[in-house]
């Protein structure tokens, strides 16, 4: 399970590094096309990125508390045989 979440963070990572990369690239040629990058995608896309990460962080999130929740039964059981 925390593997998992680490590989969807990563993956993530992985994501913005590209993105900032383009975008750091695009400055060395021409600094209003690096500004133009960051807010020349249409609303419609910007939306469903916004929809794609809040997916994403729900599924994470739930990840995140069913792995605690996993751990504290586990911790229960060994106090309660100790």
């Amino acid at each position: 399970m925390t593997a998992r979440i680490g590989s969807r963070i990563d993956d993530v990572d992985v994501r913005m590094e590209r993105v900032s990369r383009l975008i750091d690239s695009a400055a060395r040629i021409d600094r209003e096309l690096a500004a133009g990058l960051g807010c020349s995608a249409s609303m419609t896309a910007i939306q469903g990125d916004i929809d794609v990460a809040l997916a994403q962080s729900d599924t994470l999130q739930k990840a995140v508390r069913a792995s605690l929740t996993q751990e504290r039964s586990t911790r229960r059981r060994t106090a309660s045989t100790s």
